[in-house]
């Protein structure tokens, strides 16, 4: 029984049904409310509970009442005894839901569609209009009237945006009047049928209804039809029978190859009057077509269009006149969707058309003949939303999304003629499919099972690349997740068939970009190698950190960035910080920092030829510390193939005391040996890098080419150390010796940066270049801030110079100056170790560089960067820059062209600023004085 939740409008009647004999008595309700009528159907019939889409009218004397073309029928007496109500009541109602036990009339009220109904008794009538909502409306949809049209009863209660008068309409006065038409086709082609209906108007409701047939000209009448009272479907009710109608008001003609006159005769059996309608039915060379729209039950809505003729339009529901033995289409022009359907906040759309099997068409080809169906129906279904999102690189909705629509429809520009297709279409992400708005995609539909072959189905795509910064980077599918809503058919591939199964529904692509990143600091620390190129084959390798973990691609030649490790991050934890270096043939090294209950400084060995790890990872040092610390680590490799063994040397700092069982704050050292048949790492020793505490970072390594006396080789290693009660900082510098496989010694460490004639020197970068004994080049920023006075005003200007600062490790070198507003800066040579680049970023986004030929001579490789990396090459044509970009996300990283042609290229002035230069500085006690010599003019012109 359902629930009524209105207060002030619902009237609960009780009522009593004493006795109803149908064919056997049937128990009901002895005193029956409103929501009995209404959930049973008609009341004395045994009705389905809880079927919901019905209406019915009450009044306390007996009335007739008409639907659309249903003949009139009585209303049921409700008759209460002792404990009821002492009123009598009628009432009769009509179901909206076909296959309810509780109708038996077979006429079907189809909910949100608007029937003509009429109310009478004796010489007094209502005509009104309903529209019988569903459940999508109102929640329980039921509602009862008064014979009148006016409202009695409501069950679904102060909806906001709903009141009574959405649904009954147009009420007036209405006088009853005996008569009959005949409704259905003129026009029958021969061998076709046609249904006709008698329209009854007025009378008693109890009928006897005869049809009669004649050939024309001049043929023979025909009774082929007569349908006697008793025979009708009825209940009888204290000695009075209740008549209602099966298909008594309809007859079916098959058109032979005559003209023919098509009569009813209805009588009323109360009365006895007898009216009569005739139609004539000629044999025609076309035959009339019903055409539909049929959204969600009203088949009046809209328009049609026949052979594409826009100027003559078919209004729902008429019939047309349509020749046989042509090609025709027809189509609804209901396009795209029946958005905000009768104010409903969702959308309808044609989903096929119904003839004698589900077309999934819009436009429907079909060919008259005596056999052609003589309806066609366009038939709307409801649509739900859904939302298909991207995440790329952990941002939200980026890149375009594919979607396989089989009912997208679109009009073409020039002839305005509307199509479907069935192909891949893209939309920026997120892709809305929402149902809710004119305008917006008209929603999908629900439960299209992609494993009925007999059934089109709907399929996704995420995007396989990505424009960032004006470079397309390849995207590397993850899996779908978030999903929910909806089935996925193959949950790991970037295309898959999906179907849409409840509201709201939602899925989302994660992919991997190459060179992209949402870490925004993934460059940040030049004294690290992050981009390389092998010595033997020429193969480009970068590492970087992204979404927590670590990801290394490469490139061979001229051929496309590939993301290794089948796609899929080399670490398994959350790690970042990572820097590589060149082992062997087809093998590398990456380290990095990784956050694990365990040591969190590891390294593998990658082999880059099978796309696989081959070693590791190994736990290189305990760390001790926070993994919120930033902690990067230097790692250099010398190549000595002695005893099939090299040694590699990594650097990182300790933040914190082990407690004597692991490093001390400062710089620590890891030595190992690498086989080269094996391609293992083996530990030898480890320490802390002496002189160094919490004050020193940002370690940066080289290797000598050559051994030392006793046939090991050399390590070059720079750094910084802060002075965090003045702000000031230095760089030193000092040679690691290994001895044997067991230790190294340090030499004396020299603070390079002395002299320098800047407050702060810090990111540190160095290489090597042979000769009797190796010997080391450096570049890191300085860092001072100066105050100039004006000679006229004398007001007093601070101007903080950042530059990236360049010298050999000699005692006797001198000090270069590069650039403006410098973030950081980087020194890379040339394996033949012909040359060397030094290359800077600015904090205007314009990267630079400067070599080895005369550093004087500066050239601008990028204008828009905020890091950059260089990779080694054979020679100053080899050697590229990798620059990497945070302002726009995803962050990218695009390689520039080979450094050496930048050179090509015409001289550039510094344009005012001064953009090289040679320093010097005078020293007494505590106290530095320095000197700038910049750009030198001639003639007013920058040489």
């Amino acid at each position: 029984m359902k629930n009524l939740n209105e207060k002030n409008n619902i009237i609960l009647i009780t009522l009593l049904l004493i006795f109803i004999s149908i064919e056997s008595n049937i128990a009901q309700n002895p005193c029956p409310t409103i929501p009995d009528l209404l959930d049973h159907g008609w009341g004395p019939a045994q009705g389905e509970h809880n079927n919901r889409d019905e209406f019915a009218v009450l009044r306390t004397t007996p009335f007739l009442i008409k639907v659309d073309k249903y003949p009139p029928i009585k209303s049921f007496p409700i008759i209460p005894i002792g404990g009821c109500s002492p009123n009598t009541f009628c009432y009769m109602s009509f179901d909206s839901e076909e296959g309810m036990n509780g109708s038996p009339i077979n006429e079907i009220l189809i909910h949100n569609n608007w029937h003509n109904v009429t109310t009478y008794s004796g010489e007094i009538g209502w005509s009104f209009e309903i529209f019988p909502p569903s459940g999508f409306d109102v929640g329980i949809p039921d509602f009862v009237l008064n014979f009148n049209g006016t409202l009695h009863s409501k069950s679904w209660g102060n909806i906001p945006g709903w009141s009574y008068n959405d649904f009954v309409r147009n009420v007036s006065p209405y006088s009853p009047n005996f008569s009959v038409s005949i409704t259905g086709p003129s026009n029958l082609l021969t061998g076709s049928t046609g249904e006709y209906i008698a329209d009854i108007n007025g009378g008693s409701g109890e009928y006897y209804i005869s049809w009669e047939i004649k050939q024309l000209p001049g043929g023979t009448t025909t009774v082929i039809n007569h349908h006697d009272l008793s025979l009708l479907p009825h209940f009888s009710i204290y000695g009075n029978n209740y008549y209602w109608y099966d298909d008594e008001h309809k007859q079916v003609v098959n058109m032979g190859n005559n003209n023919v006159e098509l009569k009813v005769t209805i009588m009323d059996v109360s009365n006895d009057d007898l009216i009569t309608a005739t139609k004539i039915i000629n044999k025609s060379n076309f035959a009339e077509i019903q055409f539909i729209n049929n959204i969600n039950g009203a088949r009046d809505y809209g328009q049609l269009v026949l052979d594409e003729d826009k100027i003559n339009k078919i209004n729902s529901g008429s019939f047309v006149p349509v020749f046989p033995n042509v090609n025709h289409t027809i189509r609804t022009d209901v396009l795209p969707a029946a958005n905000r359907w009768r104010n409903y906040n969702y959308s309808l759309k044609h989903l096929d058309w119904t003839t004698t099997s589900s077309q999934y068409e819009l436009n429907f080809s079909f060919n008259i003949s005596p056999l052609t169906p003589k309806e066609y129906i366009s038939f709307f279904d409801f649509t739900t939303s859904s939302v298909i999102k991207t995440k790329i690189e952990g941002f939200d909705n980026l890149g375009k999304i594919k979607i396989k629509d089989p009912w997208h429809y679109y009009e073409d520009p020039n002839s305005h003629n509307w199509y479907q297709s069935n192909e891949f279409i893209e939309y920026n992400a997120p892709l809305q499919l929402l149902n809710s708005s004119v305008g917006d995609y008209g929603g999908v539909f629900p439960n299209m099972d992609y494993t009925n072959p007999n059934k089109p189905h709907y399929s996704i795509e995420a995007p396989v690349s990505i424009l960032v910064n004006n470079h397309i980077h390849p995207l590397y599918f993850q899996r779908w997740s978030d999903v929910s809503g909806l089935s996925i058919e193959h949950f790991n591939n970037s295309l898959s068939a999906v179907s849409f199964t409840i509201y709201p529904s939602q899925a989302t692509a994660y992919l991997k970009g190459s060179l992209l990143t949402n870490n925004a600091n993934t460059y940040d620390h030049n004294s690290q190698r992050k981009f390389i190129r092998s010595k033997v084959d020429g193969v480009y390798h970068s590492v970087y950190s992204s979404m927590g973990k670590i990801w290394y691609e490469t490139k061979t030649g001229t051929g496309n960035w590939t993301l290794m490790n089948n796609g899929n991050p080399i670490c398994s934890n959350e790690a970042k910080n990572p820097s590589i270096i060149d082992l062997d043939n087809d093998y590398v090294a990456i380290c990095y920092q990784e956050n694990s209950n365990g040591p969190d400084i590891k390294a593998v060995v990658y082999n880059y030829a099978t796309n696989q790890i081959a070693h590791g990872p190994y736990s290189l040092i305990s760390s001790y510390d926070s993994y919120s610390l930033d902690n990067p680590i230097a790692i250099e490799f010398y190549n000595g193939q002695l005893e099939h063994l090299s040694y590699l040397l990594f650097v990182y700092k300790a933040f914190s005391s082990s407690g004597g069982t692991g490093p001390e704050p400062g710089l620590v050292y890891g030595y190992y040996t690498y086989d080269h048949n094996s391609k293992e790492l083996s530990l030898s020793c480890w320490d802390n890098i002496i002189g160094t505490d919490i004050n020193f970072s940002n370690p940066t390594l080289a290797s000598s080419e050559l051994i030392n006396w006793q046939g090991m080789p050399k390590f070059y290693l720079a750094y910084q150390e802060d002075n965090f009660t003045n702000g000031s900082s230095k760089i030193w510098y000092q040679v690691v010796n290994p001895i044997a496989s067991l230790d190294i010694s340090h030499a004396q460490s020299n603070q390079i940066s002395l002299n320098s004639g800047y407050t702060k020197n810090y990111k540190p970068r160095i290489v090597t270049l042979p000769g009797t004994d190796a010997y080391a080049r450096l570049t890191w920023v300085g860092e001072r801030t100066t105050e100039y006075v004006d000679e006229k005003t004398e007001a007093i200007t601070q101007v903080t110079e950042k530059r990236a600062l360049f010298r050999g490790s000699s005692p006797t070198s001198p000090f270069w100056n590069f650039g403006s507003n410098v973030r950081g800066s980087v020194i890379q040579k040339t394996n033949n170790h012909q040359n060397y680049f030094i290359v800077w970023n600015q904090f205007d986004n314009l990267t630079k560089e400067t070599n080895n030929t005369t550093l004087s001579t500066i050239k601008t490789i990028n204008s828009d960067g905020q890091q950059v990396d260089v990779c080694n090459g054979q020679t100053s044509s080899d050697v590229y820059g990798m620059i990497f970009n945070n302002a726009q996300t995803p962050y990218s990283f695009d390689m520039t062209n080979n450094l050496q042609s930048y050179f090509s290229l015409s001289k550039v002035t510094g344009s005012g600023i001064i953009c090289s230069g040679r320093e010097g500085t005078i020293t007494k006690d505590n106290t530095s004085y320095y000197y700038s010599v910049g750009d030198v003019m001639v003639n007013g012109e920058n040489i």
